[in-house]
């Protein structure tokens, strides 16, 4: 195992290259559902930090619509709230993004 994480997976992607990997996540503590974002993929080990959490998403980011680009630039997904509404999510330029509660462009 190079690396793992501790948060409750609904679904990951990696991009062509390997080199990012991007999960959509529950987080508990304050009841939010976020995509993690990590780059440089393949050189990380033990429980890394991600890059780049995404603001809450106000509902699950399921596989169905979930995805990044070839070289990890570009994040896409949609959460759903049932009886609510489905939201389409875009991250460009997400290599270049860091931190918490990152909005979506």
């Amino acid at each position: 195992m190079l690396w793992s994480c501790t948060l409750e997976l609904y679904a990951v992607k990696v991009s062509n290259d390997g080199n990012v990997a991007v999960v959509s996540f529950k987080n508990n503590t304050d009841n939010s559902y976020r995509i993690a974002y990590w780059k440089n993929a393949k050189n990380l080990s033990g429980v890394p930090e991600p890059t780049w959490v995404s603001e809450n998403l106000r509902g699950t980011v399921g596989r169905e619509v979930f995805d990044v680009s070839a070289y990890g630039n570009t994040v896409i997904a949609t959460s759903y709230v049932p009886g609510i509404d489905r939201r389409i999510y875009l991250w460009r330029n997400a290599l270049s993004k860091a931190g918490y509660d990152i909005s979506v462009d």
